[in-house]
């Protein structure tokens, strides 16, 4: 292999991305892989930092795509290991390392191992900051995942607080029409709901189906979802007729 095999591997990451954007996760990890493998031949003869930090993102990705598929302690594995070399080749401070911290933290996320969930998240969260400063998107998806580990292990308040600091964000820095600051709002709202707080969870329902309304096609299965959330709520409330008005809303999305 000689440098210009790059342009190789760079096509291997292309189709990888394609298949991963298609959930055709094993047709995906068979490209990062074969490009992960000319890197790491090219590594044996060229020290160029380059390199390294490509070999880390191709096993960020197949760790990644490995718990797309459920696969979690394959994707643990890789994820581990690739934790270990990025270490040691490009460093503590370096966004790819970062990644890895954020995907091993998903990982145990789904595994429901709240605890490495939250360290791995806070040590993503502390480089991407360092990197890229407290203003950006990475930081707020980042404040997100936390928000929604804190949700999970019944930490509401903490969660709110969390998710609050990434809607500011998001809002800051999107504006206040798009697609993610909906979804904010809508884990917002339903986690207001599990403390008991109905009426906010509905100011923040109703703002998110809003927006998903204004930004998206009128069947997407969101639009359903935020209706079927704010049904929920109002029955909980004993509003009974709205509740059911919203249900057959989300009803006639989804046939």
């Amino acid at each position: 292999y000689t440098l210009s095999d790059t342009v190789i591997a760079n096509q291997f990451i292309d189709s990888a991305k394609v298949y991963e954007t298609s959930a055709l996760y094993d047709s995906s990890i068979h490209y990062y892989k074969s490009a992960r493998e000319i890197f790491s031949e090219l590594i044996k003869k060229y020290s160029e930092p380059k390199l390294f930090r490509n070999i880390s993102f191709c096993s960020n990705k197949i760790g990644w795509n490995l718990m797309m598929q459920d696969k979690y302690t394959e994707s643990l594995n890789v994820l581990e290991k690739n934790l270990s070399f990025s270490l040691e080749k490009i460093g503590e401070n370096d966004l790819e390392t970062a990644q890895c911290y954020n995907n091993i933290a998903t990982t145990y996320w789904r595994l429901e191992d709240h605890d490495k969930a939250l360290s791995a998240y806070e040590k993503a969260l502390s480089i991407v900051k360092s990197k890229l400063g407290e203003e950006n998107l990475k930081v707020s998806n980042i404040y997100i995942n936390i928000g929604n580990v804190y949700a999970d292990k019944g930490y509401y308040d903490k969660s709110i607080e969390i998710q609050s600091k990434a809607l500011s964000l998001q809002t800051k820095l999107l504006g206040n029409e798009h697609q993610n600051i909906a979804s904010v709002l809508n884990n917002l709202g339903l986690t207001y709901k599990q403390i008991g707080d109905y009426d906010k969870a509905l100011e923040y329902l109703r703002q998110g189906l809003f927006l998903r309304i204004k930004l998206l096609k009128p069947n997407h299965p969101t639009i359903s979802s935020s209706y079927n959330n704010i049904g929920n709520i109002l029955f909980d409330k004993k509003n009974y007729d709205e509740a059911i008005e919203m249900h057959k809303k989300a009803l006639e999305i989804r046939q």
